[in-house]
């Protein structure tokens, strides 16, 4: 198995298991992946400048967090050279990350909700449904009543009759005069 086949099966395995709770995770440890490795590096580079591990780790917590209180700060080069990697790490890759991965899971969680039928695609196809049929009845009332907007039109019976598929059982009347009206026929306004 070559590496980018190890990569391709990690990547398969990764997103098909994210769940939301995954997803934060996989953040978390980014983020304190980050802090940690940055903390022990400036420990061990600057003992002077950090004496304790929990000095190291309170200064990266503070740089990671983009806090930066500079109560604590590196002093050599080297130390300066982690430091400018943990500001630049905090501020550009745990936001791509983060990123990365919600986007994985909000693809991962629609498909889901495709797959099962109950995504919003499924509600706006059923919108378009319905748009298309009040266009067809606007359109048969328009070239029943000869008006365009159908306001010409006192009476209309829907008395268990199919409208371009449609079942109708409801009777709906409409006029100028303000009598009752449905959204079938409407008074001109």
């Amino acid at each position: 198995m070559t590496r980018e086949d190890r990569r391709n099966a990690f990547e398969t395995r990764f997103y098909e298991r994210l769940t939301l709770f995954r997803a934060i995770n996989a953040i978390a440890v980014v983020a304190v992946v980050l802090t940690l490795g940055s903390a022990v590096l400036e420990w061990l580079i600057e003992r002077e400048t950090f004496p304790t591990l929990g000095d190291a780790c309170w200064w990266a917590i503070v740089t990671v967090s983009t806090t930066g209180f500079g109560d604590v700060v590196p002093h050599t080069v080297a130390g300066k050279t982690v430091a400018a990697f943990t500001m630049i790490a905090s501020l550009a890759w745990v936001p791509v990350v983060t990123a990365v991965v919600i986007t994985l899971y909000v693809r991962k969680r629609d498909e889901e909700r495709a797959a099962a039928g109950s995504a919003l695609g499924t509600e706006w196809i059923r919108l378009d449904e319905i748009a298309e049929r009040l266009e067809r009845v606007e359109r048969l009332l328009a070239a029943t009543t000869g008006s365009p907007s159908g306001a010409a039109v006192d009476h209309v019976v829907c008395d268990d009759n199919k409208i371009n598929g449609a079942r109708v059982g409801a009777r709906a009347t409409a006029s100028a005069h303000g009598r009752r009206h449905s959204p079938v026929a409407r008074p001109a306004g």
